[in-house]
């Protein structure tokens, strides 16, 4: 790996903007997801288990980051934003209108489709941006946990606003989108050209569709787009005072003075000035050099920043463009669907430990919370499903959010997943047997399961980021998602048959 692979713009510095930015995006995406699950009770009432909504919520969004990321680079990132918008603001209108069980599940899928795609969407983004750009998204999935529970809780059983008004309050939220990846988010090179490439389409289309002009016809938004750009590049360059000297790429020397006459007298060439301006190209060359060592010596020495192992089959093919310039996407089309699916075998160390704890802790979710109240003085079971699911959101935020403060490998995430599965069979004991005696060792517990859980998601993007290869980072971000989502989707089945075997036992 060199150090020109390895020192980018993004590698230097990145605005806080950018992650503000992405805790909007993990906040608004995940906002849909996470108040499907505490609006569960009101969608459906008594006529299925939860584990149903669990099932339409998580269903597509494992089938969208099971079978999508091998062909992710084919879609723009503009594409991207406006379908989430579109069809999330579709489903939120579903499940406050319709009456039917059946259709507010339908709902349920349309939001959750958008959940999973905007997902693997944008932790691919983030292998554009720094590391912090992951953290922000991992707060912001916490805090849309937070967001999504408290505020129902709030507009339902404090407010007490009908279900029906209380979707469609909600319901705008997803136009935050459209705010923060296109006037918020300082966006890499990349991201740029999609969006010119995008205006000049729609300019096209709409002169074609409005004016009947064919491809024949001059574009006029690429005169004006060539035009734009030659006055900037004029603009950008440094104004010159009469008599001051021009040094060009060849090395001859000229005036900028307008004046003929204004030349004489004054020297042409100053021998000093040039030595000076060799030294400071030099300076910024060996920096650049020297903070390209320093990256490559963390990433290539330390154990805790190794870099993934690549498969068999592909290390001719990434030892060919490694050195080069390549861009990750166009890297990733020269790949056969076979090579791009074999890829995904060195992330299982990151997507197994996401399998398990997310089974876990959506099966106490979904499966056991629901019969976990036995204290029917203090508020209704109903109530208190709402409360558990709030202080859960609450733990993910807090775990997720100190990822900038302490990092783990992937070799440590197996622990908390552990931990998570003896949570899961505590919790079952508890609501066959009730031997807690009060409901806040309870709440302390459900608290304890969401820190868990935030921290398993949150270090292993992280460690990802970190340990990738870069020509496939931004594929990895994307495909290692479906981790979590098989366990949840497993769990969703479990917890079904958990919640009406618990019931009945009860």
């Amino acid at each position: 790996m060199s150090p020109s692979s390895v020192v980018e713009y993004k590698d230097l510095q990145e605005p806080t903007r950018n992650w503000i930015a992405f805790f909007l995006f993990g906040l608004i995406n995940n906002f849909a997801y996470s108040l499907m699950l505490s609006a569960a009770k009101d969608l459906i009432g008594d006529a299925a288990p939860v584990g149903v909504v669990l099932c339409a919520d998580v269903l597509p969004t494992f089938l969208v980051k099971l079978f999508l990321p091998p062909y992710l680079h084919f879609i723009s990132y503009n594409f991207r934003i406006i379908f989430n918008v579109v069809i999330t603001l579709i489903g939120f209108q579903v499940c406050a209108w319709c009456d039917s069980v059946a259709m507010r599940l339908f709902g349920v899928v349309l939001c959750s489709t958008t959940s999973g795609f905007g997902e693997i969407s944008f932790l691919a983004m983030t292998a554009l941006m720094t590391r912090k750009t992951t953290t922000g998204w991992s707060s912001g999935t916490g805090g849309a946990g937070v967001a999504a529970s408290g505020l129902w809780y709030l507009i339902r059983t404090v407010c007490d606003v009908s279900a029906r008004n209380a979707m469609l309050s909600v319901s705008w939220v997803p136009l935050g989108f459209i705010f923060t990846y296109y006037f918020l988010l300082e966006k890499p090179p990349q991201l740029v050209e999609e969006i010119e490439r995008a205006s000049v389409a729609s300019k096209r289309l709409m002169r074609k569709i409005f004016l009947c002009e064919d491809d024949s016809t001059i574009d006029e938004a690429e005169v004006e787009k060539k035009s734009l750009l030659g006055d900037l590049e004029a603009d950008s360059k440094p104004s010159q005072p009469d008599g001051a000297m021009m040094v060009d790429s060849d090395g001859a020397v000229s005036s900028s003075s307008s004046s003929p006459s204004s030349s004489e007298g004054i020297p042409t060439c100053n021998a000093e000035s040039e030595v000076v301006a060799k030294d400071v190209s030099d300076v910024i060359v060996d920096v650049k050099e020297a903070v390209g060592r320093k990256l490559e010596e963390r990433v290539m020495h330390n154990p805790k920043f190794r870099v993934l192992p690549i498969p068999e089959s592909l290390e001719d093919i990434f030892a060919q463009y490694e050195s080069t310039d390549i861009d990750p996407k166009e890297f990733l089309k020269l790949l056969s669907l076979k090579q791009r699916v074999s890829l995904i075998t060195s992330l299982l160390r990151y997507m197994v430990p996401l399998m398990l704890v997310y089974f876990s802790e959506y099966t106490i979710n979904s499966g056991v919370t629901p019969c976990l109240w036995y204290w029917p003085d203090i508020m209704s079971a109903k109530d208190a499903y709402t409360l558990y699911q709030f202080l859960y959101q609450c733990g993910v935020l807090v775990s997720r959010s100190g990822t900038a403060c302490w990092e783990m490998s992937s070799f440590w995430l197996f622990l908390p997943s552990i931990l998570q599965a003896v949570n899961l069979i505590f919790l079952i004991f508890v609501s066959v047997y009730h031997f807690i005696p009060t409901y806040v060792i309870l709440f302390i517990i459900v608290f304890y399961e969401g820190l868990l859980g935030g921290h398993v998601y949150a270090q292993a993007f992280n460690a990802i980021s970190v340990e990738s290869h870069p020509l496939v980072k931004e594929y990895g971000m994307g495909a290692a998602s479906v981790g979590n989502s098989f366990g949840i989707l497993v769990s969703s089945v479990v917890s079904s048959f958990l919640e009406t075997w618990l019931d009945n036992y009860q």
